[in-house]
């Protein structure tokens, strides 16, 4: 029971870096086309002040994340202090201050990708339900009593 309690447990954590990484990648992939876009067409600025603050506060947020969760400390003070930077520069960029407003779909992006893992969680949690009620209630009565697959037999 423990065994399979941490077998769940290491598919779980496995499951969110996988999630999280994944949409790190995605969003960060989106911005270095962003930043590429807006150098080609001579808007410095924006690429590297409005561009380029919006993957390190996704990509560094994520490692902030992920260091509270795996209790790293160095993670999370170098994620901090990485996400501070991004939201200066974003406030030396173009929009100003008013960039600012922008930082709450940052998170949200991400936060979208952990609504992704819930889903597949709750998928598996009804899979491993499923797959429980099957081997120790129906497939007993069915086989007369039996208690594991050495004792069935089907006639």
């Amino acid at each position: 029971s423990s065994r399979r309690r941490q077998t769940r447990q290491r598919s779980v954590s496995w499951a969110r870096r996988c999630v999280q990484e994944t949409g790190v990648i995605h969003c960060s992939v989106g911005s270095i086309f962003g930043i590429m876009t807006e150098l080609n067409y001579g808007e410095k600025k924006h690429a590297y002040f409005e561009r380029l603050p919006v993957m390190l506060f996704q990509v560094f947020f994520a490692i902030t994340l992920l260091g509270l969760v795996m209790g790293q400390m160095m993670m999370v003070y170098i994620g901090a202090i990485v996400i501070v930077v991004s939201i200066v520069m974003n406030v030396m960029g173009p929009e100003g201050a008013m960039g600012l407003a922008h930082v709450p779909s940052y998170v949200s992006n991400l936060i979208s990708y952990l609504r992704l893992l819930a889903i597949g969680l709750a998928s598996v949690g009804l899979a491993y339900a499923a797959n429980q009620l099957a081997f120790y209630v129906i497939m007993p009565m069915l086989s007369g009593g039996a208690t594991n697959s050495d004792e069935f037999s089907i006639p």
